[in-house]
């Protein structure tokens, strides 16, 4: 009886101690810092874009999908993404807010500017009518956590402050690269370029890039 009495007591002992282990993993567990948005801009009843970005909680950044060799048809999106207040039942929300361009003979047209506030993890969109006609817009943001993000300086993206063309037939401002752009060709087959600044990465058109100055 001791002796299986002091068997019971170490098993149990043993249970206390992985629980304890658990919990310390579970407190040591590192919250939230960027959002993953999944966003998608249909006009004329067809997706003409659908980029994917890693954003910091409140940092801008801009994706630019285009045909170096066309001055239209080119699309240029910011996103910012930011933590806002809680739900019923405790559920987070996030705000969202963009820019949308599309690139008509040569300009950048600026569609609208979008701002839509939405739970984690849940889509929401909206639909909007501008100079180059009416879209909708829908975004998903999902909290996730990038170590990388962590080193992140909110507006350090030189590429959002670049003043752009809202009426066409005015030259189109092009993206200065630098540590916090990269760029790549598409894999869908298109041809086109996509561009990326000031965000953890960037996918769309089938490939993905990740500046040098996010990690």
């Amino acid at each position: 009886m001791n002796i299986r009495g002091r068997g019971m007591a170490v098993v149990a002992g043993g249970l206390l101690a992985l629980l304890g282990i658990a919990a310390a993993h579970a407190g040591n567990r590192e919250s939230p810092n960027v959002y993953r948005l999944d966003i998608a801009v249909e006009k004329g009843g067809a997706r003409v874009a659908t980029p994917k970005f890693t954003v910091a909680f409140g940092s801008p950044a801009v994706v630019v999908i285009a045909d170096a060799k066309k001055n239209s048809g080119a699309y240029r999106i910011q996103a910012t993404a930011a933590p806002g207040g809680k739900g019923p039942a405790g559920k987070g929300t996030v705000r969202i807010d963009m820019v949308v361009m599309e690139q008509i003979s040569g300009a950048w047209v600026i569609l609208g500017e979008p701002s839509l506030v939405a739970y984690e993890g849940q889509p929401a969109s909206m639909e909007l009518s501008g100079p180059g006609g009416g879209f909708r817009v829908s975004a998903t943001a999902t909290p996730e956590f990038d170590r990388e993000a962590t080193s992140v300086k909110t507006g350090a993206c030189q590429a959002l402050t670049v003043p752009v063309a809202t009426n066409a037939p005015l030259p189109i401002v092009g993206i200065r690269q630098g540590s916090n752009c990269c760029t790549t060709g598409c894999a869908d087959g298109s041809g086109l370029t996509m561009t990326c600044c000031g965000a953890m990465e960037c996918c769309a058109c089938g490939s993905c890039c990740r500046p040098p100055a996010s990690g």
